[in-house]
């Protein structure tokens, strides 16, 4: 059930109470079935603040493991009862709860919570008290209506507090009554204790009505002789709650063994539905230990996160659902009501918490208790623990101790003053064959393994304590026959008694001689290897040729051999810029592996650049290198692939000599085979029969392959369809990383049989131009309109026009603006229809006149004027503005086509 839920419901418990109150009394005065008055209205008062006071002042006794509380408010109704009627008695009752409406310390619901119960227990009480026949005399059964008119009042009072609880948590109200007899017991006590209080404010208004004054003087003596009690006992049951709990701890060596029984005591003593004990380890980690309401037990596990915010805090907390913070949250979060929490610390280390969820207690002064003991209890737990660790911690060691002896590889045996053996370890058993029972209190060990030192000399310990120098090395004769070479080191020490001893520690070294012979070898071998290691190295680059550096084209190349001790193999690639222009690359698969294979195909790879430089067609480009080849070595075999490809235009032609078809993948994934025909060279047949000619278009990739890529699932066409479907994918990688890609992916989970090779060319991108262009100069830049002018020429190149006019009208206009400026000149030039926009700013004085100057030819002989008037002859518009605080003139030339770009396009 949600707790909002719960108080709604408590709200509807709360008003039928107080309607089913209201509703006695108006059918006792309406009928009048109660007895006429027997106590004067001035009474009255005095007797509602005398219930008022009850309520607030509370008796609360707490023993070592279950609280009680008295409260004196049925004993203060009786008087109540005897003098007055229901309708007065619930009305006076309600009254005196008004006040604690406006209590804030505590919750609203509460409030009216408590004045429903206990109006509604007066108004049963009280009609009973009517219906058994109260008088206004003093007699027995007078006394015995009274009595159990003080008994009704409790019953209904207990009875009303369990429907609360069943209402706010059914899940965990049965908790409140899992002790019935100690519940017996103190509803006994407060029916006894309140009814002898009523019988004295019966008595004293039976002698006069103004005995009812002297009510309060005999509450507050009684009040406070309770307190004190309840102070002692609430002493007593602390020092025996710390006492018993820290026992329970520190029985054990190590503490961390009575966690179960230490928190569950904690939760008896302190009436908690959970308790929570977080120790946080030697390394930051926290670790919690719960023990729950039900009996389960969550032992070392995980924090949650209001158990982290505890120890976070580092401070006592006490919190419930109901205030507004952080922490109220998580207790929402975590279905908790309220928390106690201590920290444990030891100086300024945080040794964990210890925290109490939804504890029962009853009043700020028992809540005051709990917190003074959580503390109290939170430092000998943080002492006992870290005092218990520390002893763990040497037994620990005093184990590993002996777990490192009869574990260790090493012979370790120890000898007293006498020279009497009195260790003797496993490893010395496994060493020499002498048992421990036959080396243990003897003297004569070591001359029955014959110890000897490495030239032969006897080794004796027993007056051990006159050498100086023991011996490094020692041989011995195990019992079986073995000659075991020892390496010792020895040590003078005391045991606890303060006697002298020898530590001795020999370690079997008998294989060092052929372990020294092995590492000689490996190291030869590993020398070997490098060598070789360096050989290949070399071999690669010089194989591998350098990047053409071509502008517009992107290259790059992936390489796998089949034999990995020999990374290289007949597969081999050639990049070279010709000198048309174009770019020539060929890839080669020899027939073969390893380097005998990489000498042939570097004798292919070089015939191809040979011919191709040579200006052999592309067509007979391969039947001319058989030709060559031929007569060198007639038994070479090997497949090529030979592709031409011009930067500029994109034109790619690719031609093939018994070589698997190349592949062109474009940007978006779209793959088309480029297949040139023709027949391997040192294979009959041999040439390019038919040459695939196609253009490249920019962002498009040319991918050439050798077989071993294709057939690495010895299914050729699965390999080829895989290869295609693998570059669709990775289409959009650059081209290094695509050839890597195209590589790894196809040979992924395949067995090599051969090597593999792709490369990649790419037609770049072209980036986009931009069609202004700006230059901003100060005012003594005279000598940058040379560099001006040489980068106005690049950008007019690129943007495919040509007009040496514009050169000239920039380089006056400009010059003209670095003579007017005062701080910077700026010439911008933009491409617009044909023709060039130039215009020219500076930030000087200006001239009003600028516009008119440059339309007649300037005086024969003057040196100064002709500037405008060039720039008027050479351009189409002409326009000037110039103001005090400077002058902008514009001009517009138009332009044509570069011829040598124009060629370039041309197929």
């Amino acid at each position: 059930m949600s707790k909002q839920r719960s108080y709604v419901r408590l709200w509807a418990f709360v008003v039928l109470s107080l309607a089913a109150a209201a509703a006695l009394s108006f059918f006792w005065w309406t009928a009048d079935l109660g007895p006429d008055r027997t106590l004067p209205w001035a009474c009255l008062p005095v007797l509602v603040i005398a219930v008022a006071a009850a309520e607030h002042f509370q008796v609360e006794v707490r023993g070592p493991a279950n609280p009680a509380r008295f409260t004196l408010m049925t004993s203060t109704i009786a008087p109540l009862m005897y003098g007055y009627g229901v309708p007065v008695v619930a009305g006076a009752v309600l009254l005196a709860h008004v006040p604690g409406l406006f209590n804030r310390s505590y919750p609203r619901l509460r409030a009216f919570a408590l004045m429903a119960r206990w109006t509604l227990g007066a108004a049963v009480g009280t009609a009973v008290a009517d219906i058994l026949g109260v008088q206004a005399e003093l007699t027995g059964p007078v006394v015995g209506v009274i009595v159990v008119a003080v008994i009704v009042v409790t019953a209904v009072n207990l009875s009303w507090v369990l429907v609360e609880a069943a209402i706010t948590d059914p899940a965990s109200w049965p908790y409140v009554v899992r002790k019935p007899g100690f519940l017996a017991v103190a509803a006994l006590i407060h029916v006894v204790v309140n009814t002898l209080f009523g019988l004295l404010f019966v008595f004293a208004l039976a002698g006069s009505p103004l005995g009812v004054l002297l009510v309060p003087l005999p509450l507050v003596l009684i009040f406070a002789a309770a307190r004190l009690y309840s102070g002692a006992f609430a002493d007593r049951a602390r020092v025996e709650t710390l006492s018993e709990t820290i026992r329970i701890l520190s029985e054990p060596v190590d503490p961390m063994t009575a966690i179960r029984p230490f928190i569950a005591e904690i939760r008896e003593r302190f009436g908690a539905r959970t308790v929570s004990l977080v120790v946080v380890r030697e390394d930051g980690r926290p670790t919690a230990f719960r023990y729950n309401i039900d009996g389960s037990y969550d032992d070392d596990v995980p924090v949650g996160p209001l158990e982290r915010r505890l120890v976070r805090r580092g401070v006592l907390t006490q919190v419930s659902v109901d205030d507004n913070s952080a922490l109220a949250r998580l207790l929402r979060e975590d279905h908790r009501r309220s928390c106690l929490s201590a920290p444990m610390q030891i100086g300024p280390r945080d040794v964990g918490v210890i925290a109490l969820f939804d504890v029962t207690r009853s009043s700020i002064a028992v809540a005051r208790d709990q917190a003074s003991m959580m503390e109290t209890l939170a430092r000998q737990t943080a002492h006992t623990l870290t005092r218990g660790w520390a002893v763990a911690k040497v037994v620990q060691n005093e184990r590993s101790i002996a777990e490192i002896l009869q574990s260790t590889s090493d012979g370790i045996f120890t000898v007293d003053a006498t020279g009497i053996i009195t260790t003797w370890n496993p490893a010395c058993e496994r060493i020499t064959g002498l048992s421990a029972s036959e080396a243990l209190g003897r003297r004569d060990a070591l001359q029955r393994l014959q110890a000897r030192t490495a030239n032969g000399r006897p080794v004796d310990l027993e007056n051990w304590r006159e050498f100086r120098d023991f011996p490094r090395e020692m041989v011995v004769t195990a019992t079986d026959g073995r000659v075991q070479q020892l390496a010792c080191s020895f040590t003078r020490a005391e045991d606890t008694a303060g006697t002298p001893r020898l530590v001795v520690i020999a370690r079997d070294i008998t294989p060092a001689t052929e372990f020294h012979e092995l590492r000689e070898q490996f190291s030869q071998l590993v020398e070997m290897q490098a060598a070789q290691r360096l050989v290949v190295d070399h071999l690669q680059q010089a194989v591998a040729p350098e990047p053409p550096g071509m502008e517009g084209v992107d290259i790059a190349v992936a390489y796998v051999a089949s034999d990995p001790t020999a990374p290289t193999g007949g597969d081999l690639f050639d990049w070279h810029r010709l000198p048309t222009g174009e770019l020539h690359v060929a890839v080669v698969d020899v027939l073969g592996h390893g380097v005998t294979a990489t000498r042939d195909a570097l004798t292919v790879i070089h015939t191809l650049r040979y011919v191709a430089v040579e200006g052999t067609p592309l067509e007979d480009l391969v039947l001319r290198a058989d030709e060559l080849l031929g007569a060198q070595d007639s038994e070479l075999v090997a497949t090529v692939v030979v592709a031409r490809f011009n930067p500029c235009t994109g034109e790619l032609r690719v031609a093939s000599g018994g070589h698997p078809p190349a592949i062109i993948v474009a940007p978006d994934g779209t793959v088309r085979q480029v297949a040139g025909s023709g027949g391997a060279i040192g294979w009959p047949g041999v040439g390019s029969s038919g040459v695939a000619v196609t253009v490249l278009e920019e962002g498009e990739s040319l991918i050439l392959y050798t077989d071993g890529l294709v057939e690495a699932r010895r299914d050729i066409i699965a390999g080829m369809e895989q290869l295609e479907r693998i570059a669709s994918e990775v289409a959009d990688l650059p081209a290094q990383e695509l050839s890597d890609a195209l590589v790894v992916r196809s040979l992924e989970g395949a067995e090599r049989h051969d090597d593999a090779l792709a490369l990649v060319v790419r037609r770049a991108t072209r980036p986009a131009l931009s069609p202004r262009v700006r230059w901003e100069l100060g005012p003594q830049a005279m000598s940058m309109i040379g560099h001006v002018r040489r980068e106005m020429r690049e950008w007019m190149g690129a943007h495919e026009v040509t007009s040496e006019d514009a050169l000239l009208v920039a380089d006056e206009l400009l010059a003209n603006a670095l003579t007017a400026a005062r701080t910077r000149a700026v010439l911008s030039v933009e491409v617009a229809d044909g023709s060039l926009v130039i215009e020219a700013t500076d930030d000087g004085r200006g001239d009003p006149h600028l516009n008119e100057h440059g339309r007649t030819p300037p005086p024969a002989g003057r040196e100064h004027g002709r500037g405008l008037y060039i720039v008027r002859s050479l351009s189409r518009d002409v326009e000037a503005l110039s103001t005090a605080g400077g002058s902008v003139v514009r001009a517009r030339v138009v332009t044509s086509r570069s011829p040598a770009t124009t060629r370039d396009l041309v197929p």
